[in-house]
């Protein structure tokens, strides 16, 4: 019996059939009793030649695992290549159990011939030639009898005995070399995972089995070889295959060339470059659309580059000095694709021809694709390129030690990979919406941006521009996902897109903006923050995303900004970071807690050091003794220097403990604080050493010998303090001051030359039709006049963009528009894209006057054609995207359809109206003038009319804070202008200019403008009724105007309504409960001037909660204010205020839940603001 190894599950190993039975007995108890027994019996399932379940694959590895552990060197072999528990179980109980006489498909049973051919096997697995060769010319039909492992040949093949096979192989026929085995291997399939010497002598006896494929996977030959990384063996079969077996086979899922290819494409990831180069460009060289084309996994080949981010400069970290040699280096071109030929010698043949060679690699100094950063002087770049110059002559050695040649195949490697990519890109242009789908191609766009890589990206939007605006099926576009996944270098190519004021205003079907995006924080935005140090530094740079697609969003006027959860962007960044927020706070709390402890420690050592001077005082003056020594004065300013900085960076860090810790704190007033306290704390220590070292030259002045080592060891803590907290600070000042997110100097990404499928099924026509089209885009007006003079119906026809004239405003050609529109019908300019968009919408969403005045000067139908969906006339458009210079043209139109204002009850009119109001906020004073009044007093109904979104332009002022006095934050300076602005209008413009008087000035404007809108709003709701009022928004306007602190609008609303002071919505709530839950004192105050004060204090809300109930609670509009008060303490001061101080009643109030109040007085204070209502109880 063998003995046990040291790591084997059972005591005893299986080394030959003597000792199967035992075993056997032993391993399946120890199956059993660990819950696997279940895979030996049966296959666990599979999907697409992996298992489908993670269980299951757990489950399986840890069975076939304890078998191999269980088996000898002897036993072992046959079971090497078994990928499952139960494969590896009927393979060993085929080859040693007695019992069952399942080794051999043999007809004749009987025990002595199963014998001799068990022998014969057991010869050919240990490489007996002999013996085999003598069996063979007894037993002829020896050669096709199979055991468990398949044919004589398999056997030998799966053991590595190449003699045995090229004997087996001279005396088998053609069609027995094709026999496969129980696993439906043929022997080639196996030879092809790890041995091209037996790869070649079975495929020159036989050459179809190049395309025999296994059961189960349908892998042929090559495709394993390319699996198993086996590229030597690839190429040699690649050089023989018969183009047909490029193509997919009946039954197959895929094609064989692509699987191919996708593996090729992955195996460039670990640096396989000859067959990433030779492979891949002859197979798409044969048939293109094979970039397209599912392999028979879950990739096709243009997916699978998309997935594979070292194949791309993007997607590659270089160090600085490794940037600047890859930047110049120069790759030849390669030529044309179909100039690659297949080279069948070894691969290490190959890679030593490309060490030795230099025949590729030129140094280049002029500017390339990848040239040299922006350098400060033209002659350090020459320098540099100089200098790499000398080092390319020097030996491959010292090129290897400088790591040029391995920069030289990775720049080659990017440069094949963007030849692909392009070839790829020029396949896709002809694909419609299903074609894509099917070809991976929006899941290829979405796993680069996912992996960063900025190539692919732009490659395919240019092929297909429909890709920056359209998504997958939840909608989401390609920038939306970028800020997902916090790849700001993908971000920053919206810079360079034309319609990026379009793009930032999509949303997906969850009704999120790119703003929403930003404040998410998903799991792929973990895994980039993951590589910041501190949780700190993690917040600030999500503030920093936040902050930077905030500044490049256009806001749409009187779009909500609410997603489908009710959520805005900021309150969702808030709730999605509340737990990096503490973190990033626990994180400088406890760091300013241990700088402050070594402060204190070095304030109370160098504040002692003054009193007890090295040498000590001279008793009769009391003037230290070295007073007038040079050594000495270092002594003493050193000292005064660390007590100082020590002093300084103490106070900053205690600064950082009373922080409020709020959002924005993060993004520069906390890095701020920390880099100048670690500053000052390292001059500090600093100072304090070099006070010690002074010190002891002082006192050892005639023993220097003694003290030297002693300096120097006064430096250690210095140089540590250095080496572990200045890449600290380094890192802080870098994320602080010194990086963007965004890289806004993106070159421009064009869409103009780029192509897309046009709804023509003739292939030759719909080429010339692209070509059209491409012409347009870019603004060729010659070569797009000549299409048109040879085919007048083009300016009909459509693209996924939509017409000719859709492409040319998208792009911004105004010539080409022009012309486009003389040519055209009324009937083509009314067309609309697949978006249901009109050309003039498209034009006026892009803010180009000149477009829309060309278009509706020959058709004035189009004013009033609506997008289909959103149901959005042009000048919707136009005031949505504040474009209100178009908009103004539109409403002065002579043809303008005033009845369209009243369209869908109203609603038209209405919603121009609140995109006028909210177009305020922004300072659009003009807009706000012309339009608001004219449309009024043409419809004063559109006051309280819903228009299409969830405003009436009533709710729409009531929330537009600064359109108001009250809404208003001004300085004390600034209020003493606004109120004494008649005294100031005689000063110069440049000096009201300087003093902020012209600003003010339109400040004022807005709000008596606004002022008289209210005034003419409220004139119309005294009359109606409450179902009306409600159907208005009326109720929610109040509400609005007391949650944004608006009291204007409160009093005129309560002087056309007196009922809004004791009536609420459906929950009983009245504007002064709404006011204290708010924490609205300047709304609160106006309680001050009600005649029915004592009435309005009694009243409770439907849930029996009073108005000291509110004021009492802390609901999140309370904690909204209250972030603005520094430190929790000051906080709760000013609840307690609240609590305290404004209330009015001497009762005694008790709620329905048995909470009872403490008794109250009246406030003796004066009312923060007395205004006197003359309001009347309506009974």
């Amino acid at each position: 019996m063998a003995a046990a190894s040291s790591t084997t599950i059972v005591p005893q190993i299986l080394d030959g059939e003597h000792d199967y039975k035992d075993w056997s007995v032993r391993v399946k108890t120890y199956l059993l009793s660990k819950d696997l027994w279940d895979v030996v019996e049966s296959e666990p399932p599979e999907q697409g030649g992996v298992f489908k379940y993670k269980d299951s694959w757990k489950n399986n590895a840890e069975a076939l695992h304890a078998i191999q552990l269980s088996c000898g060197s002897r036993t072992f072999p046959s079971i090497r290549d078994k990928t499952t528990a139960k494969a590896a179980w009927d393979t060993l109980e085929a080859l040693f159990n007695r019992e069952k006489r399942k080794l051999f498909n043999i007809q004749d049973r009987d025990e002595m011939e199963w014998r001799d051919y068990q022998d014969f096997f057991a010869a050919v697995r240990r490489g007996d030639l002999d013996e085999t060769k003598k069996f063979l010319d007894e037993h002829a039909d020896a050669r096709v009898r199979m055991d468990s492992l398949g044919t004589a040949l398999h056997n030998a093949v799966i053991f590595k005995q190449e003699r045995i096979v090229e004997e087996l192989v001279k005396r088998m026929t053609e069609e027995e070399l094709e026999k496969q085995s129980s696993d439906g291997w043929t022997a080639l399939a196996y030879a092809a995972r790890d041995n091209l010497n037996m790869v070649k002598c079975i495929v020159l006896k036989n050459h179809n089995l190049i395309g025999i494929a296994e059961e189960g996977r349908q892998m042929t030959p090559i495709l394993i070889a390319a699996m198993h990384d086996r590229w030597d063996i690839v190429r040699y079969l690649y050089s023989l295959i018969p183009p047909i077996y490029l193509l997919p086979h009946e039954g197959s899922e895929g094609s064989y060339s692509s699987q191919l290819i996708v593996f090729c494409l992955f195996a460039k990831q670990f640096g396989n470059l000859t067959a990433f180069n030779r492979i891949n460009f002859s197979a798409l060289c044969f048939i293109p659309k094979l970039a397209y084309t599912r392999g028979q996994g879950r990739y096709t080949p243009l997916s699978a580059i998309a997935s594979v981010p070292s194949a791309f400069m993007s997607g590659t970290s270089l160090k600085f000095w490794q940037s600047l040699i890859y930047k110049c280096i120069h790759i030849e071109d390669a030529g044309s694709i179909g100039g690659f030929y297949i080279n069948v010698e070894s691969q290490e043949n190959e890679q030593g021809n490309q060490g030795n060679s230099t025949g590729v690699c030129v140094l280049d100094g002029g500017e390339r694709d990848w040239g040299l950063r922006s350098l400060a002087l033209a002659g350090i770049r020459d320098v540099i390129v100089s200098a790499f110059g000398l080092l390319q002559g020097l030996p491959s050695r010292l090129s290897d030690f400088f790591g040029i040649s391995r920069i030289r195949k990775l720049k080659l490697t990017h440069v094949r990979s963007r030849q692909i990519l392009d070839c790829m890109c020029d396949e896709i242009r002809q694909l419609n919406d299903e074609e894509m789908r099917d070809g991976l191609v929006y899941e290829a766009v979405y796993s680069a941006v996912q992996n960063g890589i900025v190539e692919v990206v732009i490659s395919i939007c240019k092929a297909r521009p429909e890709l920056l605006f359209r998504g997958l099926e939840d909608g989401k576009n390609i920038f939306q996902y970028a800020i997902e996944c916090r790849q700001e270098n993908v971000y920053s190519l919206i810079y360079g897109v034309d319609q990026r004021n379009l793009i930032t205003t999509l949303r997906d079907k969850y009704d999120n903006s790119i703003l929403h995006y930003a404040g998410k924080l998903s799991p792929l935005a973990s895994k980039k923050l993951d590589r910041i140090a501190g949780a700190a530094f993690q917040m600030q740079r999500e503030r920093q995303w936040y902050k930077e697609v905030e500044s490049i969003v256009v806001p749409l006027s009187g779009a909500s900004s609410l997603n489908k959860d009710g959520l805005t962007p900021p309150e969702l960044f808030t709730e999605k970071h509340k737990e990096l927020l503490k973190d990033g706070e626990k994180w400088m709390r406890s760091a300013a807690k241990s700088y402050t402890v070594v402060n204190a420690l070095i304030i109370t050592i160098m504040f002692a050091a003054v009193y007890t001077v090295p040498g000590g005082n001279n008793q009769m003056t009391g003037f230290p003794i070295f007073l007038n020594g040079k050594v000495f004065l270092v002594f003493i300013g050193s000292d005064a220097i660390s007590l100082c900085t020590s002093a300084t960076s103490a106070l900053i860090f205690l600064s950082i403990l009373t922080s409020r810790y709020a959002e924005d704190d993060f993004l520069k007033s906390l890095p701020t604080k920390m880099i100048l306290g670690l500053s000052a704390l390292l001059i500090s220590i600093a100072s304090m050493m070099v006070a010690f070292s002074s010190a002891l030259f002082i006192m050892f002045q005639d023993k220097l010998w003694f003290i030297y080592p002693f300096i120097f060891l006064a430096a250690i803590p210095v140089i540590l303090f250095i080496g572990m907290q200045l890449p600290l600070l380094f890192m802080i000042f870098k994320s602080t001051y010194c990086e963007r997110v965004f890289n806004e100097k993106i070159k421009q990404l064009s869409m103009a030359a780029e192509l897309n499928r046009v709804e023509n099924p003739d292939d030759i026509q719909r080429r010339d039709y692209q070509a059209f089209f491409a012409a347009v885009r870019s603004g060729d007006w010659n070569e797009t006049k000549l299409f048109l003079d040879q085919h007048a119906d083009a300016t009909g026809r459509k693209d996924s963009l939509g017409t000719a004239l859709h492409n040319a405003v998208l792009m911004g050609h105004e010539q080409i528009v022009e012309e486009l529109v003389k040519l055209m019908t009324e009937e083509e300019l009314e067309m609309q894209s697949s978006d249901g968009w009109t050309a003039l919408a498209y034009a006026a969403a892009r803010d180009n006057l000149k477009m829309v005045k060309c278009m509706v000067t020959k058709n004035t139908k189009l004013l009033g054609i609506a997008v289909e969906g959103r149901q959005m006339t042009p000048i919707l458009i136009a005031a949505m995207y504040d474009r209100w210079d178009i908009a103004r043209y539109l409403y002065s139109h002579p043809d303008f359809p005033l009845q369209d204002l009243v369209a869908f009850k109203g609603a038209y009119g209405s919603q121009l109206l609140v995109f006028c109001l909210f177009a305020k906020q922004f300072g659009n004073l003009t807009a706000l003038n012309r339009i608001n009044f004219s449309a009024l007093c043409c419809i004063p109904m559109l006051a309280y009319t819903r228009g299409q979104g969830r405003y009436s332009p009533l709710s729409a002022i009531a929330s537009v804070p600064s359109a108001f006095l009250s809404g208003t934050s001004l300085k004390f300076w600034q209020s003493l202008i606004y109120t004494c602005f008649g005294l100031l209008q005689g000063l110069p413009s440049r000096l009201s200019e300087f003093f902020g008087i012209n600003r003010i000035r339109d400040l004022k404007l807005i709000h008596c403008r606004s002022r008289q809108i209210l005034d003419f709003m409220c004139d119309e709701i005294k009359q109606l009724t409450d179902e009306e009022m409600r159907d208005g928004l009326v109720y929610e306007a109040v509400y609005s105007a007391v949650q944004n602190g608006i009291v204007e609008v409160v009093i005129h609303l309560c002087q056309a309504r007196p009922e809004l002071l004791f009536r609420g919505l459906e929950n009983g709530k009245n504007i002064f409960h709404y006011a204290v839950e708010c924490r609205q004192e300047n709304v609160y105050s106006l309680i001050y001037g009600v005649g029915q004060r004592n009435l309005i204090t009694t009243l409770r809300d439907n849930s029996d909660n009073s108005i000291l109930h509110y004021a009492g609670m802390l609901s999140p509009l309370a904690s909204k204010k209250l972030d603005g008060i520094p430190g929790a303490a000051l906080q709760m001061q000013r609840e307690r205020q609240w609590y305290k101080l404004r209330l009015v009643l001497q009762l005694f109030l008790k709620s329905s839940t048995e909470n009872t109040i403490i008794r109250i007085g009246v406030s003796a204070s004066k009312p923060i603001c007395s205004q006197n209502l003359d309001i009347k109880s309506k009974d």
